[in-house]
């Protein structure tokens, strides 16, 4: 019922997007909005996204510059 939880290490003074797909084959759909990136945390990073709908997916966190 929480859905899924990614965690990844911090870069210093970088954001992140993250994306999503549900088959490998047909490409990624970013999930966080452009213009909302958030800036990294120490030590670690932790979002939270999509609960649980029955839906598989494969994720990928973006670094931005």
């Amino acid at each position: 019922p929480q859905g899924v939880q990614l965690k990844w290490t911090h870069i210093p003074g970088r954001k992140f997007a993250i994306w999503r797909t549900s088959n490998l084959a047909n490409g990624f759909t970013r999930v966080t909005p452009v213009g909302m990136e958030k800036l990294s945390t120490e030590p670690e990073n932790s979002e939270r996204v999509d609960e649980d709908g029955g839906i598989q997916y494969f994720y990928k966190v973006e670094i931005l510059e």
